[in-house]
Parts: structure tokens; sequence; C-alpha cells
């Protein structure tokens, strides 16, 4: 009893066998989603991908870069970079921003078309704004919009 396995010891592991193994991404594209704002675009797009069970390797939602459409841009073409020289590089970008009163909102549009490299960039718009674009996809109204400074949005009763 016992006999049969005095050879099959238990060996020894190295230290490669020991370590965590790393992250691994789904088969699908890496993507990359820069918005405007730090709370409503960052929530509902961590929503979505919780909802459609998206890997979180694979989806990447950051909104801390700033509310001007050029800073939205140049993050994204940083964080490009990073990936890029880390040898796991996004293969889409998608940078959200509102049209709002921004100055340089062409200048944004105009720098994705042109960025390279090619169908890797895309703007997402919205206009008036992003919080007016989601509430109706929740709620039928024909209440204008009002567009006020400091001001998200705002309806009024007509």
């Amino acid at each position: 009893m016992g006999t049969e396995n005095l050879f099959h010891k238990r060996k020894a592991k190295n230290a490669a066998a020991l370590r965590r193994r790393a992250v691994q991404r789904d088969a699908y594209a890496k993507i990359l989603i820069v918005c405007e704002g730090e709370k409503t675009e960052p929530n509902y797009f961590n929503g979505a991908r919780d909802h459609y069970g998206l890997n979180t390797a694979n989806v990447e939602v950051c909104g801390d870069c700033g509310s001007d459409p050029m800073s939205i841009v140049r993050y994204a073409k940083q964080r490009y970079r990073q990936e890029k020289d880390a040898g796991d590089a996004f293969d889409k970008v998608y940078c959200v921003f509102d049209k709002d009163a921004h100055a340089n909102y062409e200048q944004a549009r105009a720098t994705i078309t042109s960025a390279t490299p090619k169908d890797t960039y895309h703007a997402i718009t919205s206009v008036p704004s992003f919080e007016y674009w989601l509430l109706l996809h929740f709620n039928y109204t024909t209440r204008p919009y009002t567009d006020l400074p400091n001001s998200s949005c705002v309806f009024r009763r007509t």
C-alpha cells in the first residue's frame, strides 16, 4: 500500500510557475473612450460596458481630462502613445464631447479626422449636450433646450 506512489513525489515549482498570470484580453478590439464629463459620460459608458459584459481590459473609459474638446483629443493621443509604447495599442479611440459653446469644437473634429493611424480615432459629439441626448433616450419631451452658461441641461416649460 502506497508503494506505487513511491516515485511520484511532489516536485518543487520554479519561480516562473508561481508568478501571477498576466491580464488576458478577450479576442475583441481594445477600446479607449475619453469623455468630457467626470460623472455623466463615464457612468453611462461604464454602465454600458457592465451591461453587455465587456472585459475591463478591453474597454477603458476616462473622464478626467478636462471639458475642452482639444484637451480631450490631446489626452486620447497621449493614452494611445502610452499603450502603444507598452506594446498593446488601442484598436479604437473614441473622443466624446459636447458642442456647447466651445471655441475649438471644429478644430477638435478636424484634428480627429486627420489623426493617424487612420480609422483609429473617432469623434462622438452631442449637440447641444450629452445630458440632453441621454434624457431623450428615457423620456419623450417637446420642451426646448435653453442654453445657459454653466448649465448642463436646462429645460423651460412652454
